[in-house]
């Protein structure tokens, strides 16, 4: 690749990262919302719990994958389902749920800003 081709590559994947992570924040917005509606409860504590359960989602994504590579039954049937790329694709889960918890850490901290604005 050309420089000029991977600077286009790179602003492409950020600005669909950064397109998510709006998508995200407007449905997590919508759900707290229609969950205060519903409940009568104020919509700023709901507001404040849902960062909170959009943070501890991209946590316990991360453990399970961390811990599901880690256990030696879950290597024996991936190497024999997987073949020789079996390895190579555990790194590759385990990056995706880094990027996964990346992505709902940044949206709770949206929320959490809109949380303390409100």
């Amino acid at each position: 690749m050309q420089r000029r081709e991977k600077r286009k590559f790179i602003k492409e994947g950020i600005v669909g990262y950064i397109q998510k992570i709006i998508i995200a924040v407007i449905i997590v917005l919508m759900i707290a919302f229609i969950i205060s509606l519903l409940t009568d409860a104020n919509f700023k504590k709901v507001l404040g719990f849902s960062a909170l359960i959009t943070l501890t989602m991209g946590i316990f994504s991360t453990y399970g994958s961390n811990s599901a590579i880690r256990q030696s039954g879950y290597i024996f049937i991936r190497e024999q389902s997987g073949g020789a790329n079996a390895a190579k694709r555990n790194f590759e889960l385990r990056n995706d749920s880094y990027r996964f918890f990346i992505s709902t850490g940044i949206t709770a901290g949206i929320l959490y800003i809109i949380y303390l604005l409100i």
